[in-house]
């Protein structure tokens, strides 16, 4: 038979303590960890939507609903990592996040309306042709192409894996 004393139930609670504390501190490490399917590179978290082919601007919205955004590929390092990806899982042709919607030949993230600094075009691209104001990561080679925005597509998204999730809409 158990007696309880005071030096059990300091015990204990002293326990549990250690047990919740031990809890919450694996919980903050999760911020460094991508959700299932998603796949992580420096401060990114990456999902390519193989099983969708939608236009840009359902691609787009895709992402957004998945507290994300189409890729936006800055160096010439995420460029590398992602093409070897890309290969390594045999995507298809799928959108990244730069279009020209607004003006001709100014390329611009689609999200943030931020002016591209880093390209991987395809020797010959952009095309310039009219219409073709979305861009995607061309299959074989991994290098962008402009498409036009109605065409369908995996898009591929990307988040910042430090941002809270708990915003995530349908």
């Amino acid at each position: 038979m158990w007696v309880i004393t005071m030096e059990r139930i300091l015990l204990l609670g002293l326990l549990r303590f250690i047990y919740v504390s031990a809890d919450l501190n694996s919980r903050a490490d999760c911020g460094n960890v991508c959700a299932d399917g998603w796949t992580r590179f420096q401060d990114s978290c990456y999902y390519v939507g193989y099983e969708l082919h939608e236009t840009f601007v359902e691609a787009a919205h895709f992402c957004r609903q998945h507290s994300a955004h189409l890729i936006h590929i800055n160096t010439e390092l995420e460029s590398k990592f992602i093409k070897d990806f890309l290969r390594k899982t045999k995507a298809s042709t799928s959108w990244i996040g730069l279009q020209d919607i607004d003006i001709e030949g100014v390329w611009r993230w689609y999200d943030d309306n931020e002016v591209v600094t880093y390209t991987d075009w395809h020797p010959g691209e952009p095309a310039g042709s009219t219409g073709e104001d979305c861009a995607v990561i061309h299959s074989g080679d991994y290098l962008w192409q402009d498409y036009p925005c109605d065409r369908t597509f995996p898009p591929i998204c990307e988040r910042n894996m430090n941002e809270d999730l708990s915003g995530i809409v349908g």
